[in-house]
């Protein structure tokens, strides 16, 4: 079994069931979709997932890779807070309390 996939197996068993539809949808997810999963993927060091990933989705978002990236200075603080976000629903979602409080020890989050 390859990194990825036991990084993937760990994935769903963190994530709650809309982050795993959105994850599972393929080529129809949205870029904030893309860009919250991508986040999330980076804070529990799953590079190998992130990487597949990425070569899945890369091509259908370069345009608003591109976009965000010449966006982000001038919005740093708004990044911040929508990333902060992403993360707090991440814990929230996630299948048990047990899983919830190990996420938020992860995410450094009270």
């Amino acid at each position: 079994m390859k990194k990825a996939d036991i990084e993937r197996l760990l994935f769903y068993y963190l994530c709650g069931n809309e982050t795993a539809k959105e994850m599972s949808q393929g080529n129809n997810i949205t870029y904030e979709e893309f860009d919250r999963i991508t986040y999330i993927l980076i804070e529990l060091k799953f590079y190998n997932l992130l990487m597949e990933f990425w070569d899945e989705f890369y091509n259908q978002f370069q345009e608003d890779i591109d976009k965000s990236a010449e966006d982000f200075s001038d919005s740093f603080e708004r990044e911040i807070s929508r990333c902060e976000k992403w993360l707090y629903q991440f814990c929230k979602e996630a299948p048990t309390q047990e899983l919830q409080g190990i996420l938020k020890e992860i995410f450094d989050i009270s």
